[in-house]
């Protein structure tokens, strides 16, 4: 089932939903993260993410005062959405329509998140 906050399905390919939009970095396509860190707060929503659910939801490490990730260049690969893509995906799927698939979901997230305290 797809919920607000989950993963999309192309064929029988799972991808991650994380926030962002995609820039050019010099000459190569990256995905960029505008870090408002509603996906860090949203884990219970996804099952694929569980092992870094804290018990309520929020990553073990997303920083409640930075609102930042305290190991963002360590995160895991289903967090990094270059990385993902590259790994499991670069066969499978255009990294323009990956990258709107992530984008898409995270206006999702938004819209649903802002109402909410948190955000």
């Amino acid at each position: 089932m797809r919920g607000w906050f989950s993963n999309a399905r192309v064929g029988g390919t799972v991808f991650p939903a994380c926030s962002a939009g995609a820039v050019t970095s010099g000459g190569i396509r990256i995905f960029q993260c505008d870090k408002c860190g509603l996906c860090c707060q949203s884990l219970s929503a996804n099952e694929m993410y569980k092992h870094l659910d804290r018990g309520d939801g929020i990553c073990r490490y997303y920083d409640e005062q930075t609102k930042l990730c305290s190991i963002y260049n360590e995160r895991p690969i289903i967090c990094n959405v270059d990385q993902y893509y590259e790994t499991k995906l670069k066969f499978v799927v255009d990294k323009e329509i990956y990258y709107k698939k992530n984008y898409t979901v995270c206006e999702e997230l938004k819209s649903k998140m802002s109402g909410k305290a948190n955000f």
